[in-house]
């Protein structure tokens, strides 16, 4: 079928998503890749396609359709998805993702480039044309071109061109179809699954969505904007891990087999929602406030959320006083340091959801982790590893926010209320990378904990790629505990990189 066909079936609601279909991810560079394929006639694939009756499937936004005969896009969406936005010029009905992938794309009638730039840098170049502005109304572009007498010489080869742009819309991409009686949604997830085994299968969460979206079509809308919400305060979920939060507090378990929208109904499952975004702004808030935690990378242990908040929900929505927060918090951080979920992730919170239901919930739930990993208490070598697969990073982080640690360039308190737009926390290699590199030291080790510190934006480029034997003199004179407000061995001795290894020791 040309691609043109494709785009107008779209557009005419005959051909759609089903639920249970994943947003739009790709990047630019795929669009990019995907519109020079076709221009140059390289094969791009072919669609599979399942062809069924509205009144026994969901689809992906609202239709107009209530019944007859409808084709949905199984294996293909990225690239039809791509190629509607970039001949229409604005993404598809059904679309779930970040627009700016397939917008703003421009084709260079000399080098015959495909490349995304600024509307400025496109404008100061008339060979530069947007490629979406060539399928709405090339005669425009071209008579434009035509009428400047610098391009009167190679007029002819920049029109062929476009003209050749032009008619990628005229490709045809093969379809498969799906058909018979026999082709329920769970056989076709099967086959959609298998389709995509080279890439990312559907989850569980993705399925119990989708029976939840056949009856309430905007429920992935209403989750991602409370995901947006979050991920606008240094926290980042996905839909997998807001749907087992609501599933916690619906079913007071972890396993999405269990939430049934046929037996729950769709207003619990709303109330579990709103019940759920409550609860998760009073546990940011409270780790925010208590643990300084204000980036993502340092909620180490985001599968521990369902029970804190199936443990709100159950209290009200709120922590019912000092001793209890604190003692959830300190689950929270011992959970993550030692990893309780790191496997059996479904066990694990059905074991701590199971606790919540005794008299002392808190206690319980720390029960179960002396349990399930001894009697642990905190040693040196837990922060002898590389800073990117140490469980105790967000640690270290906590530690520096909420025990008065101090900046190097102004001995200022790395609390959040003191810093400014301009000083963010950033993260500061102790002994430059460069500086170890040079004098052999691998990068695996330049890259231990205890070589991290944390200083604001404008210290950690004030100090650069100095070692410390040279600026830790200056900054102990100028901010008398600074350096120990972070652990510094105050041996300065240490301080030179051939007793590097020593420095690491002591500071662990």
């Amino acid at each position: 079928m040309k691609i043109i066909d494709i785009i107008n079936n779209i557009d005419n609601e005959a051909l759609a998503l089903p639920a249970f279909q994943r947003g739009y991810v790709w990047k630019r560079r795929q669009v990019k890749d995907l519109i020079n394929s076709l221009y140059h006639g390289y094969p791009v694939g072919s669609l599979l396609t399942w062809t069924t009756r509205v009144e026994q499937v969901e689809v992906r936004g609202e239709s107009g359709r209530n019944s007859g005969s409808i084709e949905l896009l199984l294996d293909g969406q990225q690239r039809v998805t791509s190629l509607y936005g970039i001949v229409r010029g604005k993404p598809p009905a059904f679309f779930d993702g970040d627009p700016a992938a397939f917008t703003g794309l421009y084709f260079n009638l000399n080098t015959e480039e495909f490349e995304f730039l600024a509307p400025a840098r496109a404008n100061a170049d008339p060979l530069w044309v947007s490629v979406s502005a060539i399928f709405s109304d090339s005669g425009t572009l071209m008579a434009q071109l035509a009428g400047n007498p610098a391009h009167a010489e190679n007029l002819p080869a920049y029109m062929q061109r476009g003209l050749n742009l032009l008619q990628v819309r005229d490709a045809d991409l093969p379809i498969q179809g799906i058909t018979g009686e026999d082709k329920t949604t769970d056989k076709v997830v099967d086959i959609f699954n298998r389709v995509n085994s080279g890439g990312t299968m559907l989850s569980k969460g993705d399925l119990a969505l989708a029976r939840i979206g056949a009856r309430w079509p905007a429920v992935r809308t209403e989750m991602q904007q409370r995901l947006r919400k979050w991920e606008n305060v240094g926290f980042k979920g996905t839909l997998d891990w807001l749907l087992r939060c609501m599933n916690a507090v619906i079913t007071n378990n972890s396993e999405f087999e269990r939430l049934e929208p046929e037996k729950e109904g769709i207003q619990r499952i709303q109330d579990a929602l709103r019940q759920t975004e409550n609860a998760v702004d009073h546990l940011l808030d409270a780790m925010r406030s208590h643990l300084c935690m204000d980036i993502d990378r340092v909620y180490n242990s985001k599968q521990a959320f369902p029970v804190m908040v199936k443990y709100l929900v159950d209290n009200g929505g709120r922590f019912p006083n000092q001793a209890t927060m604190a003692q959830l918090l300190h689950w929270y951080v011992s959970v993550a340091i030692w990893g309780r979920f790191s496997v059996s992730v479904e066990t694990v919170i059905n074991q701590d959801l199971a606790a919540l239901t005794n008299p002392n919930p808190t206690e319980s739930l720390l029960r179960n982790l002396r349990v399930s990993q001894g009697e642990k208490s905190i040693a040196p070598e837990n922060f002898n590893l590389e800073y990117t697969k140490a469980r105790f990073y967000p640690m270290l982080y906590v530690m520096s926010r909420i025990r008065d640690s101090r900046d190097w360039g102004t001995g200022n308190k790395l609390r959040a209320h003191s810093l400014g737009d301009h000083t963010n926390l950033e993260l500061h290699h102790i002994f430059p990378k460069a500086y170890l590199r040079r004098n052999g030291v691998t990068s695996k080790d330049a890259n231990n904990m205890g070589n991290i510190a944390f200083q604001t934006r404008e210290t950690n480029r004030a100090i650069g790629s100095k070692p410390p034997a040279e600026y830790m003199p200056q900054v102990a004179a100028d901010w008398p505990g600074a350096l120990e407000s972070q652990w510094i061995p105050m041996d300065p001795d240490l301080w030179q990189v051939k007793n590097y290894r020593r420095f690491l020791d002591e500071r662990q």
